[in-house]
């Protein structure tokens, strides 16, 4: 890891500071007693919002992740948030934070917090940042972070793709890191990369391209469903591959109710799809296609991210703030 480390200090004015390890139970407690306060308010609203009202640091949200504690973290173009499921606290330049521009978020299942800007990547733990260098190179933007079921992290910088512990690094060879979108490592261990040049496979520390026509295309974002499918994102709708080879019947009626450009793709512990494109944020279920919008109290007019909390409901993230889902609630 990098030389500077300076402590977090307290939540600015007005905000929360300290750990709180009931935060798993909080955050889904006070969302919902939030959404039922009033029958009316549960009639009319499908989305709670947390906005600069709440004491975000802003309305353009990059990245969410849950910790081990079960707090709700956000990047901003302007800060990192900690949210406890009432209150907001802000951590900023200030604070220790490398650049408050943070662009991704990664739990580390060990303690703490990855933490990619567009100055590199940090690691926050019991209230103090770390710079972690990836190579002896002066840190560049983050662009994705990703930690594999073994415990390893998956750093993608301007510069290339890495893969460490978190205190050593290795580089994986044959592929731009500017050009790559997300990583997930599937619980057969194998590393998948979605790029702006196609969809890749890690092999030996390299990247072999993965065969097919839909490999072939920018590729936004890739996932996995309960079943081991792999799900991809790409500029021309969702492509899914099993087996080692692409099932487009499997998407063919998706694809359908929502053709075109994908930039996100979340699979909830029901095994609904949570989709987002050029027309916001829609949610995939049994065979239909549905839409989310400011009738439904949502705020949000792109989304960036979701996230699941330990009770099940669904948050939003993106231009606007953050949404949780309130429409149910998921057990």
């Amino acid at each position: 890891m990098g030389c500077r480390a300076a402590r977090a200090g307290r939540a600015r004015a007005g905000q929360r500071s300290g750990r709180d390890h009931t935060g798993a139970s909080r955050v889904a407690i006070a969302l919902l007693a939030s959404a039922l306060a009033t029958p009316a308010y549960a009639e009319r609203q499908t989305f709670r919002t947390v906005s600069v009202e709440e004491g975000l640091s802003q309305l353009v949200v990059d990245a969410m992740t849950f910790d081990t504690d079960g707090y709700l973290w956000i990047g901003t173009q302007a800060g990192l948030n900690r949210f406890d499921g009432q209150l907001v606290a802000s951590l900023g330049s200030a604070e220790g934070l490398r650049h408050n521009h943070v662009t991704t978020l990664a739990a580390d299942p060990r303690g703490g917090l990855w933490v990619g800007t567009d100055e590199g990547l940090q690691h926050l733990h019991d209230e103090t940042f770390t710079d972690v260098a990836l190579d002896t190179a002066p840190a560049v933007a983050v662009r994705t972070l990703h930690v594999g079921p073994d415990g390893r992290i998956w750093v993608a910088d301007e510069r290339g793709l890495y893969v460490g512990d978190g205190r050593t690094f290795t580089r994986i060879t044959d592929i731009e890191g500017a050009d790559v979108m997300r990583v997930l490592v599937d619980r057969q261990g194998t590393a998948w990369v979605a790029s702006l040049t196609g969809l890749w496979r890690v092999v030996d520390h390299a990247v072999v391209r993965v065969e097919g026509a839909p490999a072939m295309l920018r590729t936004e974002y890739v996932t996995e469903d309960g079943s081991g499918r792999l799900w991809v994102a790409t500029v021309e709708g969702v492509h899914v591959r099993e087996h080692e080879r692409w099932v487009p019947e499997l998407t063919a009626q998706l694809n359908q109710a929502s053709p075109g450009q994908k930039f996100l793709l979340y699979f909830d512990r029901r095994g609904e799809l949570w989709l987002g494109d050029a027309g916001g944020v829609g949610l995939w279920a049994g065979g239909k296609l549905r839409r989310f919008g400011s009738a439904d109290g949502l705020r949000l007019s792109s989304v960036a991210s979701v996230v699941e909390d330990p009770e099940g409901r669904v948050w939003l993230g993106g231009f606007g703030g953050v949404a949780g889902f309130v429409g149910r609630a998921f057990t």
